[in-house]
């Protein structure tokens, strides 16, 4: 599982540190740090578990893993279209 589950995984950690960092376009340099750090700590902690539940080697948990690695991608997806909607908004009312 370890080899199936890596390509999801790399893809929700940097794309967890990147929704953060998106969070933060508009904002204070201390925001933007504090944010990114929050975002790191994140992205660090899903690559934690899922290592942690990938070296127990229980094959029980795999559909679960996959689940929720796929249902975490969706909100990611949505969550950055949001963004992408809200940036759009705010240049068409040139507050970009």
């Amino acid at each position: 599982m370890r080899f199936l589950g890596a390509t999801l995984l790399h893809t929700l950690a940097s794309a967890t540190l990147g929704g953060f960092v998106a969070l933060t376009f508009c904002k204070d340099r201390k925001i933007q740090r504090l944010y990114t750090f929050f975002g790191l700590l994140a992205a660090t902690t899903i690559h934690a578990i899922f290592n942690y539940i990938i070296l127990r080697g229980e094959t029980s948990y795999t559909f679960a893993v996959f689940a929720v690695l796929w249902f975490s991608i969706i909100g990611l997806i949505l969550f950055f279209e949001k963004v992408k909607k809200t940036l759009a908004d705010r240049r068409s009312t040139g507050f970009i």
